[in-house]
């Protein structure tokens, strides 16, 4: 007689179809939640072991048996999921099976998530400066691995502030990449109006903030849940906004969010490694160097000295605006956005200091010109140069010194394209 002997993969896929098939209406709910938490942890090292497998098929060259023309093609095909999801497995697999040898035992053996495993492959690999400060047993793998019990949030926001001590030029260049994907729509649809998109941390942070103010403290007979305080907070804000007649004449409103940047971020040069970065105060999310930049150039300081305890040891303010008649002169002189082609007015506009504050730059009205909000973002995070040149032109011109465009100030030299007499 012949006993059949099954693998553990066998016996697995036994035991899932009786897990499956189990009668769970009378389970309570303290017996579901434990049921969840083993379920999702197998989960994810069962997944973990699927992208090693991906890995493997790949590197066989299996896949190309049947025509497919690469690897992503075939698992995609095989596994009937998407070519971006196929590629992600991939390419999370080459990262597991090379660089993150750690990451990929922990996963394995049911420490860490698989979607943290995919964070840190998607932030913390941008640039051989990163892949060499992962092999690095104090301050590589093992201190990302540190926060496994994080939820995914939190976890993301520890290996951006990661990548960004380890290499922050390359922490900020994955930044401007992910700027083309913000965006914000608005569907009309049959049951309403539905919002979508993704939102810059920077907008998100002002956003929240205008609501939570605009909400308040909630009486006691307020029976909304707060999604439903949220969306009549908007509309509260938005209605004001309309009725105030200020949209498009007054100046430009500055972002009220609090941005805490330690000491050696300021006292360092840009680009140093292992410095930490500066981040949003109610969200935690670190802010890439450019960001910090554009926001200080025309933002309110509050500098506060603490201990590593937390101690104030000092506190003071000092204001660094273009406001009031400067800001006023600053209106009359440039009279719109001074980046080339560009005519967004003045009410549209934000003080630019041509000379980064953090490296001296003074709040003078020579060392000044405005820029609108994509402007002067884009500045920022494309390190766009600008130069004074005679009859008070501004020339920009891309990091690399390629010339952008020059600009005048509004009542600026005529460049006399007839050749005009002069006036007598």
């Amino acid at each position: 007689m012949t006993v059949a002997v099954l693998t553990p993969l066998d016996a697995l896929v036994v035991a899932a179809g009786e897990f499956v098939g189990e009668d769970r209406s009378a389970m309570s709910g303290t017996e579901a939640v434990e049921s969840l938490l083993t379920l999702t942890g197998l989960l994810d090292r069962l997944d973990g072991v699927g992208v090693e497998l991906a890995g493997r098929v790949e590197e066989s060259g299996v896949w190309g048996l049947d025509g497919s023309q690469s690897a992503g093609a075939w698992l995609a095909r095989a596994t009937r999921s998407s070519r971006a999801a196929a590629g992600s497995d991939l390419k999370l697999a080459r990262a597991l099976g090379g660089v993150l040898p750690l990451t990929a035992a922990a996963v394995l053996a049911g420490d860490l998530p698989i979607g943290h495993a995919r964070l840190i492959s998607r932030v913390c690999l941008k640039s051989a400066v990163m892949r060499a400060t992962l092999a690095d047993p104090t301050v590589g793998e093992p201190l990302l691995l540190a926060a496994a019990h994080l939820p995914a949030d939190e976890f993301h926001r520890v290996c951006q502030a990661w990548a960004y001590r380890a290499d922050p030029y390359a922490a900020d260049a994955g930044y401007r990449e992910d700027r083309d994907g913000f965006e914000f729509r608005l569907a009309d649809t049959t049951a309403g109006v539905v919002p979508s998109g993704v939102l810059s941390p920077t907008v998100a942070e002002m956003i929240r903030i205008v609501l939570r103010a605009e909400i308040g403290v909630p009486a006691a007979t307020d029976t909304r849940n707060t999604a439903q305080r949220m969306h009549d907070a908007l509309g509260s804000v938005m209605a004001r906004a309309l009725s105030g007649g200020g949209l498009g004449k007054a100046h430009a409103v500055r972002p009220q969010i609090v941005v805490q940047v330690p000491l050696a971020t300021v006292l360092a040069a840009p680009g140093t490694p292992g410095i930490p970065p500066a981040w949003l105060q109610d969200s935690q999310c670190p802010l890439p160097t450019f960001e910090l930049d554009r926001i200080a150039c025309d933002s309110e300081v509050l500098r506060a000295i603490m201990t590593t305890d937390g101690e104030v040891l000092q506190y003071g303010r000092a204001k660094r605006l273009f406001e009031g008649p400067q800001r006023r002169a600053m209106e009359t002189r440039d009279g719109r956005c001074r980046y080339p082609r560009c005519h967004a007015p003045p009410s549209k506009c934000e003080g630019h200091h041509l000379t980064r504050w953090i490296d001296g730059g003074l709040t003078d009205l020579d060392e000044g010109a405005l820029l609108c909000w994509h402007h002067h973002l884009h500045v920022h995070a494309q390190d766009i140069h600008i130069q004074r040149v005679p009859g008070g032109g501004l020339a920009f011109h891309t990091k690399h010194g390629d010339p952008i465009g020059v600009t005048y100030p509004h009542h600026g030299p005529d460049p006399n394209p007839h050749g005009w007499p002069a006036p007598t």
